[in-house]
């Protein structure tokens, strides 16, 4: 999943890689893969909607929609592993790539200046929950975290910074 965010004064936009959907999408990576359509699946629980009909049949007017491609773009990008331990439920670790990129109108201070603070408000917001020293984002997943390194590159776009890193997320079917 490719996330990303602009700042403009005070006002944030976080996007997930929309214009990247297409109907169809996930269905060969399904078939042929238990664990994917296992997260289809378990998607459909979560979001509360059949998101292999919406991935796989369209129409492509509702995949469009950002509460559909959003979640959609994340689940059919296949980049997830199975865990499977006989005797137990399998654990899914699942990767998303987030890009943030940031504009600051104020001429007086450098592009590293947005870019950091953002930086900042998601290390605070991915911070584990006490005292299970996890983050589950109010339950939805057994844990996740920022996990490597951090790219960032603040001034060759300009008056523009990005940050790129990866999130992964620990669930259970």
């Amino acid at each position: 999943m490719t996330t990303g965010a602009i700042i403009m004064a005070e006002k944030t936009c976080v996007f997930a890689g929309q214009g990247a959907q297409f109907v169809g999408m996930g269905k060969d990576l399904a078939a042929a893969n238990p664990e994917i359509l296992a997260l289809f699946d378990r998607a459909n629980q979560v979001l509360g909607f059949d998101m292999k009909k919406v991935c796989f049949e369209g129409p492509a007017e509702e995949l469009t929609r950002s509460n559909y491609c959003q979640p959609a773009i994340f689940v059919a990008q296949g980049s997830q592993h199975a865990e499977h331990i006989k005797g137990f439920p399998t654990k899914y670790t699942l990767q998303a790539k987030a890009w943030i990129y940031t504009n600051d109108p104020d001429p007086s201070k450098p592009p590293a200046y947005a870019i950091n603070n953002i930086l900042d408000q998601v290390d605070e917001v991915m911070k584990p929950d006490a005292p299970q020293d996890k983050q589950t984002l109010s339950g939805l997943v057994e844990d996740c975290w920022i996990d490597g390194e951090i790219v960032t590159d603040e001034g060759t776009l300009g008056d523009q910074s990005v940050a790129i890193f990866t999130i992964k997320i620990l669930t259970t079917t």
